[in-house]
C-alpha cells in the first residue's frame, strides 16, 4: 500500500453552506496523495450527511460523525485517525490555493524542517487583508528563534497556515477544556520543542473566511479569559528559554485585543467577568514587558491604554465600531 502523505483533518460543525467549497479545494489539488478526515461535531443541519456523501464517492475521504464536545476533540479524533506523513488542520469553511501541496513536497524534500510555515489571507466581506511578512520569505528558523518573532508580532500564523510533521504532534493534544484560543495554545506549545526547525515563505497559501455569525464571533463571555490562565503555565518555561519579556508583550497585546472584542461584540458585566479583567491587568502593570521595531509603537499604546480604566477602553472600542472605524 502506497504511504499517505498528508492527512488533511478537517472538523465542521453547521457548515452545509460551506463544506463543498473547503473539500473541493483540498480535491482540486496538484499533488494527490492525501487523505481528508472530516469530523462532523454533532451537527444540526445536513453537515453530517454531506461528509457522509463524499466519503462514499473517495477512497481517500474518511467521515467521522460524532457528538458535540467541541472544536479541540474533534482535531484531536482526527490526528489519532491521521495515517500520512505530514499533517494540516484546515477549517471547513476556507479555502486553499491548488498548488499548496505540490510546494509542502518540495520545501520538506529540500529542507531539514519539521514545520512549514505560510502566509494566508483574510476576508472579510470581500475585503481581503494579507498576513505575511517578505522579509523573513525562505528563511529556516530554530523554534525558539520562530516563537520569539511569533510573540512581538513579527510574523503571523494561524491554526491553518502551518502543516507539521505528524511524528512531531502525535503526543500533543488540543487542550479539551478551552473553548477559545485552543488553536493559539496549542501552536505556541508545538513551538516550544527543542531541536526542531521552521521554514517559513510569506507566500499565500490558504484563505480564512471570516463570518459574523461563527462561534467565536458571538457574544464574549467569561470564557475569553481562559486562554490567559493556561498561558500562565507557561511562564516559567518562557523565562527559561529568556523569552519572558517577548511573552509579557504577546499576553499585553492579547489583553488589549480581548477588551476590542467586548467592545465590539458586548459583554455579560458580571461580577466574574470584571474580575478576570482586573487581574490580567494586574499582572500586566505589574510585568516588564519588550517589543522591537515596528512594533515599539502599539507597546507604548498598550501601556496608555492599560493605565485607563478598562470599562472606558472597551467603551472607546465600542463606540469605534458603530462608528464603522473598526
Amino acid at each position: 500500500m502506497e504511504e499517505i502523505i498528508f492527512s488533511i483533518i478537517i472538523p465542521c460543525y453547521n457548515l452545509e453552506e460551506y463544506i463543498h467549497n473547503t473539500v473541493n479545494s483540498v480535491l482540486k489539488q496538484t499533488f494527490q496523495n492525501f487523505e481528508i478526515i472530516l469530523i462532523d461535531d454533532g451537527s444540526k443541519d445536513n453537515t453530517s450527511k454531506i461528509i457522509t456523501e463524499y466519503s462514499k464517492k473517495d477512497s481517500r475521504i474518511k467521515a467521522i460523525c460524532k457528538v458535540n464536545e467541541g472544536v479541540s476533540k474533534a482535531r484531536n479524533t482526527g490526528v489519532r485517525e491521521a495515517r500520512g506523513k505530514y499533517i494540516y488542520f484546515l477549517d471547513g469553511d476556507d479555502i486553499v490555493e491548488e498548488n499548496l501541496l505540490i510546494r509542502a513536497v518540495e520545501i520538506f524534500k529540500d529542507n531539514n524542517i519539521g514545520i512549514w510555515s505560510f502566509g494566508y489571507r483574510k476576508i472579510i466581506n470581500k475585503k481581503k487583508i494579507k498576513y505575511s511578512e517578505d522579509v523573513y520569505n525562505q528563511k529556516i528558523f530554530s523554534s525558539k528563534e520562530f516563537l520569539r518573532l511569533f510573540l512581538n508580532k513579527k510574523v503571523s500564523q494561524c491554526m491553518c497556515s502551518f502543516i507539521v510533521k505528524k511524528e512531531l504532534i502525535k503526543k500533543f493534544k488540543f487542550d479539551e477544556t478551552l473553548k477559545l484560543g485552543e488553536d493559539l495554545y496549542y501552536q505556541i506549545n508545538i513551538l516550544l520543542i527543542n531541536n526542531i526547525f521552521i521554514y517559513y515563505s510569506s507566500d499565500i497559501f490558504f484563505n480564512y473566511l471570516f463570518r459574523q455569525n461563527s462561534a467565536v464571533n458571538k457574544k464574549s463571555e467569561v470564557i475569553i479569559f481562559d486562554i490567559f490562565d493556561k498561558l500562565s503555565l507557561l511562564n516559567n518555561i518562557m523565562k527559561n528559554k529568556n523569552l519572558e519579556l517577548e511573552f509579557n508583550f504577546f499576553k499585553n497585546s492579547m489583553y488589549i485585543y480581548t477588551l476590542k472584542q467586548l467592545g465590539i461584540k458586548g459583554y455579560n458585566n458580571s461580577h466574574e467577568m470584571n474580575r478576570r479583567i482586573k487581574k490580567i491587568r494586574n499582572y500586566i502593570l505589574e510585568n516588564k514587558t519588550i517589543s522591537n521595531g515596528k512594533n515599539r509603537k502599539k507597546l507604548l499604546l498598550f501601556m496608555i491604554l492599560n493605565r485607563i480604566n478598562y470599562k472606558i477602553v472597551i467603551y472607546i472600542f465600542k463606540i469605534l465600531k458603530i462608528l464603522k472605524i473598526l
